[in-house]
């Protein structure tokens, strides 16, 4: 998927055009936007991109969703104007918006430790059924906060599938009280140049 190549521009008017519209996904965030997103009967909504900007997130928690059960956000790379860490995500994860949310995906990130950092000790992950990290660059770091958070065990399912979480805490995680993905462990890339070593770990879509 190249987002760059996919250009929306405003779709203020889209949505409200469909005002029995329950499910909502798109593919690619290049100059999209919503407006002022509001909604009365959307239960799900999901944004696939290689980097999802800061305003465009600004936009959506100011969107009025009251049935929204789930949220879905693949956050990509700074690279192609993902965020760089989990500041621009507190207003969700105080807990204050979309109060019947039950399951929510940050998904495809490359500062997936961060993330999971941020929502293990988040309010919002007290009333969550589901939580969907998948498809970034997890690695144990991220792994042992959600590890030791009671509002992890809480949880009905945790999606961490393709991640970079040592095999000592996959058995950790497999053994949480809930319906766990750990599946397509990844191995980092090391690359060595000249008296240099950089280890590179890589999200499913970033361009």
């Amino acid at each position: 998927m190249r987002d760059r190549l996919i250009q929306y521009g405003d779709l203020s008017p889209l949505l409200p055009a469909f005002p029995r519209l329950e499910e909502f996904r798109i593919r690619g965030a290049s100059n999209l936007s919503f407006g002022r997103l509001s909604h009365a009967k959307l239960r799900s909504f999901a944004i696939e991109s290689g980097g999802l900007p800061e305003a465009l997130l600004g936009e959506l928690w100011k969107a009025k969703l009251p049935k929204l059960e789930h949220l879905e956000l693949w956050l990509g790379s700074a690279n192609y104007g993902g965020i760089t860490e989990p500041a621009p995500l507190e207003p969700l994860l105080s807990g204050k918006l979309f109060k019947k949310l039950k399951s929510l995906g940050l998904r495809n990130c490359e500062v997936a430790d961060a993330i999971a950092k941020a929502v293990a000790a988040s309010p919002l992950l007290e009333r969550l059924e589901a939580l969907d990290l998948s498809l970034g660059n997890l690695t144990e770091a991220g792994a042992e906060a959600l590890l030791v958070s009671p509002a992890v065990r809480k949880l009905k399912k945790l999606d961490v599938h393709h991640h970079y979480i040592s095999p000592v805490f996959v058995k950790h995680l497999e053994a949480l009280p809930l319906e766990v993905d750990v599946s397509e462990a990844c191995k980092a890339a090391v690359h060595t140049y000249g008296e240099h070593t950089y280890v590179d770990r890589y999200i499913v879509v970033s361009e």
